[in-house]
């Protein structure tokens, strides 16, 4: 499944994952189990994404799927840095949020 931007979700995951949380890259791994998990782990990262706000949605994917540095991004979004960064901080923040209550429950 593609998003708003043309990123697919294994790329989203991946990208995502890298960052923070290498262990969960073996779901990306062939295999029935893992197979069925990654796209559980997609599903839920693509509920995470589009719950975000536009602001918010819109930062993540500049600097996650269109490799934007932060400068390139704040150019575009026409805003200072410092502001994209903690809008980044707190977009992620808020996903590993949401993805955590996603795995307790």
């Amino acid at each position: 499944m593609m998003s708003d931007r043309g990123i697919s979700d294994e790329q989203l995951l991946e990208r995502f994952v890298k960052r923070k949380d290498r262990t969960a890259l073996a779901a990306l791994a062939p295999g029935p189990e893992r197979n069925a998990e990654a796209v559980d782990q997609r599903q839920a990262l693509r509920a995470a994404v589009a719950s975000l706000t536009p602001e918010q949605r819109e930062i993540v994917l500049l600097c996650y799927h269109e490799h934007a540095t932060h400068a390139q991004a704040a150019e575009i979004l026409d805003i200072p840095v410092g502001t994209l960064k903690s809008r980044l901080h707190a977009a992620l923040r808020e996903l590993r949020g949401r993805l955590s209550r996603e795995t307790d429950a």
